[in-house]
């Protein structure tokens, strides 16, 4: 529970009754029986912040009925609790799928036993590619190596400023420069009336 405002009391079963005020955060054991609310002559607004246990949130004590439910904003973090244990086990799975090696595609991330870089994929999926499309064009990549690639890369951005042709062991075939023109603006003629 995170007191936002006013000023409020808390006590846990068989404990002393404290006060708590705004930016206090309260923390109840799951299944801790205690009750909180607003000191005498007093308001206190607060955000609780609830686990999903079995289909319930929290377990009202018998003299519960002063409570309105609509009172209190509660959040379920189980499910993104949930999503985020998906994204770190998928995160892991990208780190032992990727490596870099100095002397393949000049030390870029890519997909282990290929030369296919990480980023490269990564950018044709951020730039509209399917991954259909990309596992016709890289056919040694499955679809979930493509879904890796996205997860490794938004964990790993690229730092600092891209590298050379020439740092990457690659070299350019041809070179065309074009002038740019400068076309003079007709200055206005005339005098102001």
């Amino acid at each position: 529970m995170i007191v936002t405002s006013g000023l409020g009391r808390v006590q846990r079963e068989g404990g002393p009754v404290e006060e708590i005020r705004p930016g206090d955060v309260v923390w109840f054991e799951p299944g801790e029986k205690h009750w909180h609310g607003a000191a005498p002559n007093n308001a206190m607004g607060h955000i609780a912040i609830q686990e999903n246990l079995d289909g319930k949130v929290v377990d009202w004590m018998t003299n519960a009925d002063t409570v309105r439910a609509d009172d209190y904003l509660i959040v379920d973090v189980a499910r993104a609790r949930e999503q985020l244990a998906a994204r770190a086990e998928a995160l892991r799975d990208a780190e032992r799928m990727i490596e870099s090696v100095k002397g393949v595609v000049g030390g870029e991330p890519v997909f282990k036993r290929t030369r296919v870089p990480v980023r490269t994929i990564a950018a044709m999926k951020a730039q509209g590619a399917s991954t259909v499309e990309i596992i016709e064009g890289y056919p040694s990549l499955t679809e979930r190596i493509v879904e890796l690639a996205e997860i490794w890369v938004a964990a790993h951005p690229a730092r600092g400023r891209p590298r050379r042709l020439s740092e990457q062991g690659l070299k350019v075939k041809s070179e065309k420069r074009l002038r740019l023109r400068r076309e003079s603006v007709p200055k206005p003629s005339g005098s102001l009336s």
